[in-house]
């Protein structure tokens, strides 16, 4: 039983980094490269306590510059259908806040 509950710590915390932050809103504008890279704005902008604490010297995008296919799908699908994204924020990924997860929210009606 202790194994379990260390396994699930363990997973929660990688899942989770210790200094991240959530952010919510709708994508603005959206980056891709052949490079695999992927970033966005949003049109609510990042709070500056947001970017205060986990990148002060970001050029305003948050992204990921080795992003996963399926990460890039649920990203172009929120900005084509104008959801609501909750982006797990952590540090800085080059001059970007780093997306680390991304939760998809419905469209509003």
């Amino acid at each position: 039983m202790k194994l379990k509950t260390l396994l699930l710590t363990a997973l929660l915390l990688k899942a989770f980094p210790a200094n991240a932050v959530f952010v919510n809103g709708t994508i603005k504008t959206l980056f891709g490269s052949t490079n695999g890279e992927v970033a966005l704005k949003l049109n609510e902008g990042f709070p500056q306590e947001v970017i205060n604490s986990e990148c002060p010297g970001t050029n305003g995008f948050a992204g990921n510059k080795n992003a996963d296919p399926f990460l890039k799908s649920l990203l172009l699908s929120a900005y084509v259908s104008k959801s609501n994204v909750r982006l797990l924020i952590s540090g800085c990924d080059g001059s970007w806040l780093k997306i680390n997860n991304v939760y998809l929210e419905p469209a509003s009606e």
